[in-house]
């Protein structure tokens, strides 16, 4: 059920995708995600494995599908843990989506009530050894939501 649905958003985006295009013609192309071949390694995607992601596989998989996704060296306040994040960018906020990858699923699951607070993001939910929340001003589709939740670990 969870493919199907990241299936769908995929075709959705694609097609909102496709339509955003300018009056100049040019021959580069909108990169398109796959949904027959494996997501990278540790990624959920299309057809990833299970297991803990690194914060290569899941920028990776965010880049893929069209998010700008970029590693941050902002500190978490009170996240004692070993973390990695990357922030996803949206119109005029550069940390729309926030994406912290723990070594581990119990850290990611500790750290998980404290990220709201330390990144001001909402919606915070731990997924395997990620934690990703968004930002309250954000404008994400249910649609993108599902390929950014499409690109953590299997939880």
């Amino acid at each position: 059920m969870r493919i199907r649905l990241l299936i769908g958003a995929l075709a959705c985006l694609t097609a909102a995708l496709a339509g955003c295009d300018d009056d100049e013609q040019t021959t580069a192309t909108t990169p398109v995600v796959s949904t027959t071949s494996p997501a990278p390694a540790g990624a959920t995607g299309a057809g990833g494995a299970p297991g803990p992601a690194s914060v290569d596989d899941v920028a990776a998989c965010l880049d893929a599908a069209g998010f700008e996704a970029t590693p941050s060296d902002a500190e978490l306040p009170g996240v004692d843990a070993a973390y990695e994040r990357l922030d996803v960018a949206q119109g005029n906020l550069d940390d729309a989506a926030v994406i912290v990858v723990f070594e581990t699923e119990d850290d990611a699951q500790a750290a998980e009530p404290k990220i709201e607070d330390a990144a001001g993001a909402a919606d915070v939910e731990a997924v395997g050894n990620v934690v990703y929340g968004i930002d309250p001003a954000a404008d994400f589709t249910s649609a993108e939501e599902l390929v950014i939740k499409g690109c953590l670990p299997a939880g």
